[in-house]
């Protein structure tokens, strides 16, 4: 998990799949946290971890999107239309 997760963010602009704030645009330093898409515990045995398993997000759309996921059994894509409407407003 970890040498996947440090490759996306290696290969990344460093913005938040959610609300695209460039953390180090605002704050001057490079942080994001990388978010599996589909729950672990859903996984097999078999499963072979991807890339395209994680979304990198800042930390605010990061615990947004779990408890989206916790308090109204949202899958990561509906979560992250909902969050992305909310911020419109």
């Amino acid at each position: 998990n970890r040498k996947i997760i440090d490759e996306i963010k290696d290969n990344s602009q460093w913005v938040c799949d959610i609300c695209e704030i460039k953390f180090l645009d605002k704050y001057g330093k490079n942080y994001i946290e990388a978010h599996h898409k589909i729950p672990i515990h859903t996984f097999t045995d078999e499963h072979r971890i991807l890339k395209t398993d994680f979304a990198l997000l800042c930390p605010n759309c990061h615990k947004a999107v779990h408890i989206y996921l916790r308090e109204e059994n949202l899958q990561y894509e509906e979560a992250k239309i909902k969050i992305r409407n909310i911020l419109k407003r």
